[in-house]
């Protein structure tokens, strides 16, 4: 019997290639393949079996298939690395300086929140968790699964460009890139991504990113509320009327405060994803000044929203408001009740003309103690006013009535009031 060691082994690298995912197998073939021949060999352009050859005359079970790898397929992965970012200053107090002095010569995918391409500027000394780092100093390629020679340059106090790199770039038909690099010399790395880095899980920082992410910074994670209020805006000068502040829209920030005034808080308003404003170190009691007021995104940013003014008076065109008889009195929106007590009662008012209505009820003419009846309204337009008054004085128990209905008109403005007599009615 022919052991087959060999081939075991043989097989159980296509295995890992097909379930690593960073290879593929295709090409159905024919299914007999025993030890002996050439199909179970460590050529992987060859045919392989699915299966381990346990002995001789031992054939795959099903099919026979060609595994093919490539840079696309198969590579090593630089991952949890953001540090690499162009953005990323090396503190040498704090960092240990990346090099890639033990980096293996072979393909490689960068996984990073900072992005995956080698930026194609010098990116400074201390820059890329490294000493010197390195940037590539061409560009990349646009087709796809093309494979392309590129210089990367290392970056020295000496020269932006003191030693070239050779190394390669792929394009892969996924939307990313990897890379054929070899290892460096000592406190040098190759940089990835740009922008600033986050800290580290249990760091903070002012800002969130490096630098001066440490554990001692506070780390509360709380959940605001923005509310939309009015507040008072510029004063304008109106004709006959005191100043009166004009009203303006703003957004506020609302939280409860986890530190019992111990901290201060940074408030950042973002519209879409970038920052429009921001209040820096603010203590808590002063957190509703810290507006988003339109002036902060007029003519720089579109609110992905839309805001309805609703004009309450607006909804009483054409609406009426009554009292009559022994009264019984209809309001704005449609209720109806019957009050009989007696005294002087406002039944309309509105401060932004002013326009004011006043009624007097008093003891009807019947005398019946529980009932009470019109004698005299005011009504108030602008700086007019007109008065009718039926009665002498209001009495629950009797009836006092004027000889002749008292009428009084101050007109300051004809535009303010009209009033029209015809007999007992006046309109």
């Amino acid at each position: 019997m022919i052991e087959c060691g060999f081939y075991r082994n043989v097989t159980a690298n296509i295995h890992r290639y097909k379930r690593s995912q960073q290879a593929y197998c295709a090409t159905r073939l024919d299914p007999q393949c025993c030890p002996g021949n050439n199909c179970c060999t460590p050529d992987f352009d060859s045919c392989c079996c699915d299966e381990a050859c346990v002995g001789f005359g031992d054939c795959c079970p099903d099919y026979i298939s060609t595994c093919q790898a490539g840079p696309c397929n198969q590579y090593s992965l630089i991952e949890n690395e953001e540090k690499r970012s162009a953005g990323y200053i090396t503190h040498i107090s704090n960092d240990i300086p990346i090099s890639d002095e033990i980096l293996n010569e072979t393909w490689y995918r960068v996984i990073s929140d900072n992005g995956e391409k080698m930026p194609t500027y010098p990116p400074g000394i201390l820059h890329c968790g490294t000493i010197n780092p390195i940037w590539l100093n061409g560009s990349f390629p646009t087709d796809g699964n093309e494979n392309v020679t590129q210089v990367a340059c290392r970056q020295t106090l000496n020269d932006i460009c003191e030693e070239e790199i050779n190394i390669k770039i792929m394009t892969c038909t996924g939307g990313f890139y990897v890379y054929y690099l070899p290892n460096t010399i000592t406190n040098s790395a190759y940089c990835f991504g740009d922008g600033p880095v986050l800290c580290d899980d249990g760091l903070s920082s002012e800002s969130g990113y490096y630098p001066g992410c440490t554990s001692s910074f506070p780390n509360e994670t709380i959940s605001p509320d923005v509310e939309s209020i009015l507040i008072d805006g510029p004063e304008f000068n109106i004709p006959n009327y005191p100043p009166t502040p004009s009203l303006i829209p703003v957004f506020k920030c609302k939280f409860e405060d986890v530190s019992n005034r111990t901290y201060v808080y940074d408030v950042n308003w973002y519209i879409n994803g970038y920052n429009v404003t921001m209040h820096k170190n603010i203590e808590f009691d002063n957190i509703n000044r810290t507006y988003l007021t339109s002036s902060d995104w007029r003519e720089k940013y579109q609110m992905n929203m839309e805001v309805t003014v609703v004009d309450k008076d607006a909804s009483l065109t054409s609406r009426l408001c009554q009292s009559y008889n022994d009264p019984h009195i209809t309001t704005f929106d449609g209720k109806y009740y019957d009050y009989m007590d007696v005294g002087e009662y406002v039944m309309y008012r509105n401060d932004r003309g002013p326009y004011w209505v006043h009624a007097l009820f008093s003891n009807c003419a019947s005398g019946w103690a529980g009932a009470s009846c019109h004698c005299g309204v005011a009504v108030r337009s602008r700086n007019s006013l007109f008065v009718l008054r039926t009665c002498a004085r209001i009495s629950r128990d009797n009836v006092y009535l004027l000889q002749q209905p008292h009428t009084e008109i101050q007109t300051c403005d004809e535009n303010d009031l009209s009033i029209e007599h015809n007999g007992n009615n006046y309109k």
